[in-house]
This record gives structure tokens, sequence and C-alpha cells, in this order.
């Protein structure tokens, strides 16, 4: 476990590098009805965003999330959301609507709202898997033979990032840590 004085710091450049990822469409809260764990929970939200990439919106999605407990120690999601193409995309309120396993508040994001600030606020850095980032593919895996292009850029960039180590082509690495292929 990492020393809770080295916390702050952890966080902040956790919020800056996510706030430079991308250019979010999205920020969103959402909540579940009922009392669920927190893998139900992330499989609720996965199997939402892989929806909203295939059916609603038709392009790739970059999602980086964060699952934290309430007052109440009821599973809630933070996240903001990038569509990948050059598209008319969905206002908030389309969006919102598609949640259907509680309450959600979707937003347009704004680069000064502090968003991805108030996501990491509660990571301990335990080491579990409080937060992260993924992209969902709009194509279903059968039509693909590989892991989706956009998903392995996103970790070669989080690469690059991580280990300050810039690509053969001598471009700055935008990334991240790391997330997990859906």
């Amino acid at each position: 476990m990492l020393d809770p004085a080295h916390w702050p710091r952890l966080r902040n450049e956790t919020a800056r590098l996510i706030r430079d990822l991308r250019r979010w469409r999205y920020v969103a809260t959402f909540t579940f009805k009922d009392d669920v764990s927190h893998d139900v929970a992330w499989a609720r939200f996965r199997e939402w965003v892989k929806h909203l990439a295939r059916e609603v919106i038709g392009a790739h999605v970059t999602v980086a999330w964060c699952i934290e407990h309430g007052a109440s120690r009821l599973e809630h999601i933070h996240a903001v959301l990038h569509v990948h193409a050059n598209r008319v995309v969905p206002d908030a309120e389309e969006v919102a609507n598609t949640w259907t396993f509680g309450r959600v508040l979707v937003d347009d994001y704004r680069p000064d709202g502090g968003a991805e600030f108030y996501m990491v606020k509660t990571i301990k850095w335990r080491g579990d898997a409080d937060w992260g980032i993924f992209v969902a593919c709009d194509r279903r895996p059968a039509c693909r033979r590989r892991t989706c292009i956009e998903e392995r850029a996103l970790r070669i960039s989080a690469y690059h990032a991580v280990t300050q180590v810039r690509p053969k082509n001598g471009l700055p690495a935008a990334g991240l840590v790391p997330g997990t292929a859906v």
C-alpha cells in the first residue's frame, strides 16, 4: 500500500492525465436502483458503454471511470466519455435516457469544470480497481480478429506516458494508465 502522504499528489497527477487524455464529450454520474456489489456495478456500466458505442453512437467511446461508495455505502460511478468520430453525437439528455439501471446525470464536459479531479477524490491507491480507462468498440467482437485498434492505441500511448518513452515517430505520447479491453 502506498504511503497516504502521497495520495494527494497522485490524485492530482491522475486527474491531470485524465483531463489531457482526450477531448471529453460528456461527464456523468450513474447510480443503481438496488444495492449492487462493486463487480455488478462495473459489469452493468461496462455493458452500458458497449451498448452506447454499438447501438446509440456507432463509434468507439473512450471512458475514464471511478466507482465510489456514497455516504450510504451504495456504489455509484463517475465517468467522462469521449466519442472517437467526427460525427453528430447525441446530446447529454439522449445519452442519459439510455441508462436503465438507476438514476443518471449526464452533462456536456467542460474543460474548466474539474470533473476529473472530482472523479479521483476518493482513490486510496490500495491497488484495487476503483478506477480505470477503457475503449468500447462499436463493432461486434466476431468482426475483429485481434484487439480493437483504438484499444491498442490507448495502451501504447499509456505505456509511453507512464515510462516517459517517446514513440519512434518522435511525437509526444498522450495517454494514461492502461485500461481493460471490452
